[in-house]
């Protein structure tokens, strides 16, 4: 949606300019928190991938492990998240 269409539904909207190299290092800083459930973590410029499938009996299946996941990035400071759960880091990533 551009700014002028999303003013126009939210009189009195602030638009802030993107900041990519805190985007980074928020997502750099999202990669360390989630380490803690897997040690197979791969930064993308827009989130991050794990692999936890070693990691499902350690955190009691993968609902608790989403569980989890979800409480870390809620503490971290994201106002939004998508999880998914795929059998390969290209099917989770397209989800």
């Amino acid at each position: 949606m551009s700014a002028a269409s999303a003013a126009s539904l939210l009189p009195g909207l602030q638009v802030l300019l993107r900041d990519a190299s805190r985007e980074a290092a928020f997502v750099e800083r999202l990669a360390l928190a989630l380490a803690r459930y897997t040690p197979a973590v791969v930064i993308e410029p827009d989130g991050v991938l794990l692999e936890g499938a070693a990691s499902l009996r350690l955190f009691g299946g993968a609902r608790a492990l989403v569980r989890a996941l979800r409480v870390t990035v809620r503490a971290s400071g994201a106002q939004a998240a998508q999880l998914a759960v795929a059998p390969t880091a290209g099917a989770a990533s397209l989800l």
